[in-house]
């Protein structure tokens, strides 16, 4: 995610509750050094700001590294299982889907980690 992007999701996630939003789960979010050394804008301006609201946020990513919660591939049905408890509110997808071959499916898998009632806003840049 690149700074102006995460400055941009930040300031459309400051505009939804804590309700609305809490837990977060992010697919595709690297590792923890990728989000506070390599690109720590994301974590200034999208996860900082959400956990000092108290909102919990869970990682995913298909590489086991420090700071992913939930690790593997969100095709595998026993990890599908594993992202789908999160009982996610929001999901975040930033700069996965110009790296899939079928980006739509992915999206369709992905919406079925966020609970009923959850999701109902989509936003892009």
């Amino acid at each position: 995610m690149r700074l102006n992007e995460s400055k941009w999701v930040g300031e459309q996630l400051k505009k939804r509750s804590e309700e609305e939003l809490s837990p977060i789960l992010e697919v595709g979010s690297s590792s923890r050094d990728f989000r506070h050394i390599a690109k720590p804008h994301i974590e200034k301006y999208v996860h900082a700001p959400l956990k000092r609201r108290g909102i919990r946020i869970l990682t995913s990513d298909i590489r086991n590294e420090e700071g992913v919660d939930i690790v593997g591939d969100v095709y595998d049905p026993g990890v599908q299982h594993h992202l789908r408890a999160v009982g996610a509110r929001t999901i975040l997808l930033c700069n996965l889907f110009e790296h899939l071959v079928d980006p739509k499916g992915f999206a369709r898998v992905c919406q079925s980690f966020v609970q009923p009632g959850g999701g109902d806003r989509r936003y892009s840049s």
